[in-house]
């Protein structure tokens, strides 16, 4: 049984996330168009969760939100371990594949995807508390398994 503790955030302490600030990060990376460099964070945030879309050009697919999501992650990783995390996506002409997640060698995510189109967030904050429990679920893994200092005061308990 999965117990969830809801953790009350102020906005501002939400877009401060080392977490969030990945995830826009990755958005941003991802543009090629350079449609939404211009965009306010708290906007490109609100087209993740779906209260706001933004041009019918420059509107995220689910297959970007995905893809932001678990680069986040990796880039995460990436800080908190020192080692080199790297993501592969592979959907099938069904959207239905695997997300992989690797730290250094280590497998940390194998995530089935059956449709991305559902791959949605209800709020910012549950944006912010699922890529929080991911990363540390990576962190409890890659700990099993390679020593590294503790960096940003990220504890894994």
């Amino acid at each position: 049984m999965i117990h969830q503790t809801a953790i009350s955030y102020s906005i501002p302490s939400l877009y401060n996330s080392s977490f969030i600030k990945a995830m826009i990060e990755q958005i941003r990376m991802q543009d090629l168009t350079v449609s939404r460099h211009s965009v306010s964070d708290e906007v490109l945030l609100n087209t993740l969760v779906g209260h706001a879309t933004l041009d019918r050009d420059s509107d995220i697919s689910s297959l970007q939100k995905v893809s932001a999501f678990y680069r986040a992650v990796a880039s995460r990783l990436e800080q908190e371990t020192g080692l080199m995390a790297e993501v592969f996506l592979n959907l099938d002409q069904d959207d239905v594949g695997w997300i992989l997640v690797f730290c250094g060698r280590l497998l940390v995510i194998s995530q089935f995807i059956r449709n991305p189109e559902s791959f949605r967030f209800e709020s910012v904050e549950h944006l912010t508390l699922e890529g929080e429990r991911v990363l540390q679920n990576s962190l409890e893994r890659t700990r099993e398994y390679f020593d590294f200092p503790e960096r940003h005061g990220l504890s894994v308990a």
